[in-house]
């Protein structure tokens, strides 16, 4: 038997990612209630074992993996929950533990990879000029925002296939971000793809002819003076295997964080297949807080 909090209850699991690196701004988002999420755990008041959904597939499981309902329910995937169904998602975990785990129970059909996570710690940061000084780049950061977007309307500054137009602006009306321009081209972006009110997840991304350059570095320099004037913490992820991006964010003065795990999107999957009959949805429980599912 497992729980689904309600979102007025969801709060109850904050204590379970307390010390979590892997997508922080995200999981916080949704305890403090700015994004949505289905949330499973196995006790209504003291969890000890989590499923959170975010409605973007961002799958996170937390706890110890031993036998258990959520490892059950993980296991099972059963289509009676309604977030197995999706066609993409994605499980991260905090605890290296369950790679193991969910190897054994998915029989070896969901790919896991490790990942590296990093924040950034310090106070200050060297001014953007001085980077792009030591750097010796022909370029200068922007800040996303109506401006550049009126530019690019005029021909003034030009995107490339990786940065559409419509791509920079939802960034600039639903979080923030900088770009690196080199003549009149956008090279690099760096953007919060998740924010709470204490972290911003930066996502970067480089066009393919300006890579190794340093641009990226610069339109990060640029988020985290940010970050810093708006109390945020810069935090970054990415999987192991990708040396560039640690690289940089380790040249940026970032902390790193415990090792983590992080399984493929769910279309990679294969021999991996939903249950029905195996568990049951109940009404609402009326000796539990409103709202909570069994």
């Amino acid at each position: 038997m497992i729980y689904e909090l309600s979102l007025s209850h969801i709060s109850v699991v904050a204590p379970l990612f307390k010390d979590v690196w892997i997508d922080k701004a995200l999981i916080d988002s949704v305890i403090e209630g700015s994004h949505l999420a289905r949330v499973f755990v196995d006790d209504v008041y003291q969890p000890k074992a989590e499923l959170m959904c975010c409605e973007r597939g961002d799958y996170f499981v937390i706890g110890a993996p031993r036998p258990g309902p959520i490892r059950q329910f993980i296991k099972d995937m059963p289509s009676e929950a309604d977030v197995f169904n999706r066609e993409r998602f994605a499980y991260f975990m905090p605890e290296i533990a369950w790679e193991a785990a969910l190897t054994e129970d998915y029989g070896g059909h969901v790919p896991i990879f490790p990942t590296r996570s990093f924040r950034y710690s310090h106070a200050t940061i060297k001014p953007l000029d001085e980077w792009r000084k030591a750097l010796r780049q022909d370029a200068f950061v922007r800040r996303i925002d109506a401006t550049l977007l009126e530019k690019i309307d005029r021909g003034i500054v030009r995107t490339v296939t990786e940065f559409s137009r419509d791509e920079l602006n939802r960034i600039f009306q639903d979080s923030f971000g900088f770009c690196t321009i080199t003549g009149d081209e956008i090279a690099s972006v760096a953007w919060a793809f998740a924010l709470s009110s204490k972290y911003a997840a930066v996502s970067i991304d480089t066009a393919e002819p300006f890579r190794r350059r340093g641009f990226a570095t610069l339109a990060c320099v640029a988020f985290i003076e940010h970050c810093l004037a708006h109390g945020l913490t810069a935090i970054w992820n990415c999987l192991a295997s990708n040396i560039a991006s640690a690289a940089t964010a380790l040249k940026l003065g970032m902390e790193e964080g415990p090792a983590q795990r992080e399984s493929a999107w769910r279309p990679v999957w294969k021999h991996v297949r939903t249950t029905k009959g195996l568990w049951t949805k109940e009404d609402e429980a009326t000796s539990m807080p409103i709202g909570t599912i069994i």
